[in-house]
């Protein structure tokens, strides 16, 4: 009711004031659809998208106003696919991923002299991340030796993380760096062999991408965001969120995969990246709205 009313007011007042007629009108998750819906009767010819970040749920209302879209973006496939058994297919489909930043990107893949020891980990340390999953999984594999995982970022989990790093003895193998600034950030995953986050829900993942960009191993959650970048044991690995057993598997062909296995790994990981640089993405973005 707020977004029809005082919310779409603002907006319509804001265009009136400055004569402003949009070619493109683009909206991000669910609710912007009312205020696509009522500028599309105002502007006719402008083109209309909407990117959805999270699985729809059935309204025939909310049906009637995604057939007036001209195109539709998703986060991830496993959105689309969600998407697609509510309405149906739509021709004017696409997946909007994000982006890393050019000057992310390593200019060599990685090279590796050994078994990798050098984890990381980006983010929030909040419980929807399983962190703790990791650590149990690298403590597991390594024998409580032989690896050093860094965690940068900070939350509500951090004093049960440092908890059980002290049960398992873990102090001198983990290192918890906080918040960071996102230069200091890049630099420390830089200088790691492997990023590791099976978390329980990933729309996308930026985090993913940006250690793919630095040429690192990286393991994400299977199913999710990751699926549309990450193929599994060519560019990095995908791993079955909340199950410490099938990261420990991971983690076990990592420690055993030789230099050369590494280093094509490591390759084809920047590959990728280097396809999906803030630039490109954006410019797949906006041609998927106007040419649908």
């Amino acid at each position: 009711k707020w977004l029809n009313g005082l919310a779409y007011k603002k907006v319509e007042n804001l265009l009136h004031i400055d004569n402003y007629i949009p070619d493109i009108i683009i909206g991000h998750w669910a609710s912007p659809l009312y205020f696509i819906s009522k500028l599309k009767a105002i502007f006719p010819k402008v083109r209309t998208g909407l990117v959805l970040h999270q699985n729809p749920i059935f309204s025939n209302d909310m049906r009637i106003l995604y057939d007036t879209l001209d195109a539709i973006g998703f986060r991830n496939n496993a959105i689309q696919e969600s998407f697609e058994c509510l309405y149906g297919k739509h021709d004017n489909e696409f997946i909007c991923y994000s982006g890393v930043p050019e000057a992310y990107l390593s200019p060599v893949p990685k090279t590796f002299n050994s078994t990798i020891s050098r984890f990381v980990y980006v983010g929030k340390l909040i419980e929807l991340k399983r962190i703790e999953n990791s650590i149990i999984a690298l403590n597991r594999i390594y024998e409580g030796k032989d690896f050093h995982f860094d965690i940068v970022g900070d939350g509500v989990c951090r004093a049960e993380l440092e908890r059980l790093t002290d049960e398992l003895n873990l102090n001198e193998k983990i290192t918890f760096h906080g918040n960071v600034p996102r230069s200091k950030a890049q630099e420390i995953v830089s200088h790691a062999e492997c990023f590791v986050m099976v978390s329980d829900h990933e729309a996308f993942g930026l985090v993913y991408l940006e250690a793919m960009a630095k040429g690192l191993i990286t393991i994400a959650t299977k199913g999710q965001g990751a699926d549309g970048f990450i193929v599994d044991g060519n560019n990095g690995f995908l791993c079955p969120p909340k199950d410490v057993d099938a990261l420990c598997e991971i983690l076990r062909k990592v420690k055993s995969m030789n230099s050369d296995e590494l280093y094509r790994m490591s390759s084809a990981a920047l590959s990728t990246a280097s396809e999906m640089t803030d630039r490109k993405v954006a410019e797949k973005y906006i041609e998927s709205i106007i040419s649908k």
